[in-house]
């Protein structure tokens, strides 16, 4: 359960984050970091399913769940809102690379 409710808590930092790039960078092009934090949004959801799935659900598991979404909406709230120079700033500076030119397409690294 405890699990459960960190990735949940962190599943708000990352779409933020992924928010924050997407929502606030206007007309430009979204890059690596952008990149990056979708593809852990995405295997935070997986996780999230398989730990939502093996968990043992009773009244308390199900209040400490519905506090943590709401957590997870005021993190989301603040890193959506806070850092948008910082956030851009990363995207565009930082390049992320595999070494292997058709691997970087697929991943969307060769922005």
């Amino acid at each position: 359960m405890i699990l459960l409710i960190l990735l949940i808590l962190l599943s708000g930092v990352v779409n933020g984050i992924l928010d924050n790039i997407d929502h606030h960078k206007g007309s430009q092009g979204l890059r690596d970091v952008w990149h990056l934090a979708k593809y852990a949004d995405r295997a935070l959801l997986i996780a999230i399913g398989i730990c939502g799935y093996r968990v043992d659900w009773n009244i308390f598991g199900v209040a400490a769940v519905f506090v943590a979404l709401l957590l997870a909406k005021l993190i989301w709230t603040m890193a959506y809102e806070n850092g948008v120079k910082f956030w851009q700033d990363l995207d565009n500076k930082v390049n992320i690379t595999t070494g292997i030119c058709i691997l970087d397409n697929f991943l969307g690294f060769d922005k």
